[in-house]
């Protein structure tokens, strides 16, 4: 079957261009790509995924913690700043900045 039919969507430009550099590094094409996901569809009546909404955390109350508890915290936070799974103050401010458009 020809395959002459168009589609425009809009996307996160940073979105597009970390997909596009993953496709690309695995020699598929965004078309190529597009055309693997609506068959997926077609094929399952839906999405070919679980769809669930995100987790939400609850902030963390220091004073409901015990002393075991607040230790394994600031264990885990240690661990993820000598791994690098951190980020400073500044660039998370200006995520946040980006995000709600403040």
């Amino acid at each position: 079957m020809a395959k002459n039919a168009t589609l425009s969507v809009r996307v996160e430009p940073e979105l597009k261009e970390e997909a596009i550099a993953i496709l690309s590094s695995i020699g598929i094409s965004t078309s190529s790509a597009v055309n693997m996901f609506f068959r997926q569809v077609v094929i399952n009546n839906g999405l070919p995924f679980e769809v669930k909404a995100p987790e939400v955390r609850k902030p963390v109350n220091i004073n409901d913690l015990s002393e075991d508890e607040l230790r394994e915290i600031l264990v885990k936070a240690e661990k993820d700043i000598e791994e690098g799974k951190t980020e400073s103050f500044s660039k998370a401010y200006e995520n946040l900045r980006k995000e709600f458009d403040l």
